[in-house]
């Protein structure tokens, strides 16, 4: 009996592939789901890993190229077959790329058991981003009216509409079907970094759907203006598609050096710290009323965590930042 096989027998638990592992994710307990899963993450991994990505060098210096032997590739012979065994082998092994994915899929389930999703056809999903994408929409639906006024509206006409999104749930909403960061329901730590430290402001052509989203730090670290198609590659103001007379109105905007915080009272300060920066999947919850549910843990002084955020934010924009004390 080979070493191998007697450790199978001796580590039963142990001795399970990639799709057991993910049949465990399925919420159904009947493989509901399984097909999606294998055919997602597939994909991700061979979008995320080109077969051109990786040399003979990359595969033989990769953890000292111990691992290569384990998965029969011979390094003075590579072919594609073994940069592909080879890409999806990492990719596994990259724990953050992996969560990321597993909770795309472990959201995208939750929320079609729970008949928000409309189209039904699990055939139709292909990709990380598109799971993301109908997650959003989902979410969406279930958020009430009072969204609208969590947006600034710079400029709208019959055909365009220049905006700054103040919740994650109106970044979501208007950035729906980009790659944005700032829309990203599984990790809104994006459009928080945005809110807290940048102008964030979406252009979009109510007509033909164009979207363009362009940030600006105002914290002195890149005052450099980014500038982002739908498909979250990085453009030069030359390629954006607006009229000539809407760029007086966005360099208006972003001259105000204002970053979507300074827009938002306390209140909504605390929501978006809420929603965003102490995220759990499990409380998605639309807009909240006037009066907000207060963390039962209190600083020494009794303030909640989030409004000490806010106050040390705001004394931090105001110059006042001695160690260790909040200033009211």
């Amino acid at each position: 009996m080979s070493r191998i096989k007697e450790l199978k027998q001796q580590y039963p638990e142990l001795d399970v592939s990639i799709i057991d592992m993910l049949s465990n994710f399925d919420p159904t307990g009947k493989n509901k789901y399984l097909p999606l899963m294998c055919r997602v993450i597939k994909e991700h991994a061979l979008t995320r890993y080109t077969a051109n990505d990786y040399s003979k060098y990359d595969i033989q210096s990769y953890w000292g190229g111990k691992f290569v032997k384990t998965l029969g590739i011979n390094c003075d012979d590579i072919n594609d077959e073994d940069k592909v065994k080879f890409m999806l082998y990492r990719f596994l092994t990259e724990s953050s790329t992996m969560d990321k994915c597993i909770l795309s899929l472990e959201a995208f389930m939750d929320t079609n058991e729970r008949n928000i999703i409309q189209d039904k056809d699990l055939n139709n999903y292909k990709t990380v981003q598109d799971i993301d994408n109908v997650v959003n929409e989902a979410l969406l639906l279930t958020q009430n009216k009072e969204m609208e006024k969590h947006t600034i509206r710079v400029f709208e006409n019959d055909e365009w509409l220049i905006l700054r999104p103040l919740v994650f749930e109106s970044s979501a909403k208007y950035g729906s079907n980009t790659k944005w960061c700032s829309t990203m329901v599984m990790d809104k730590s994006h459009f928080y970094r945005y809110w807290n430290r940048a102008t964030l402001i979406y252009i979009l052509n109510k007509q033909t759907n164009y979207k363009v989203a362009l940030h600006k730090y105002n914290d002195g670290d890149d005052d450099a203006v980014h500038i982002w198609n739908a498909a979250d590659r990085e453009i030069s103001w030359f390629d954006v598609e607006v009229p000539a007379e809407l760029f007086p109105i966005i360099k208006e905007e972003i001259n105000k050096n204002k970053c979507n915080r300074e827009f938002c009272d306390d209140e909504l300060q605390k929501y978006v710290i809420k929603t965003c920066v102490d995220f759990d999947f499990e409380e998605i919850s639309p807009i909240p009323p006037p009066t907000l549910q207060e963390p039962e843990s209190e600083l020494p002084s009794g303030m909640d965590i989030a409004s000490a955020l806010i106050v040390l934010q705001r004394n931090l924009d105001q110059g006042q930042n001695e160690p260790g004390r909040f200033y009211e």
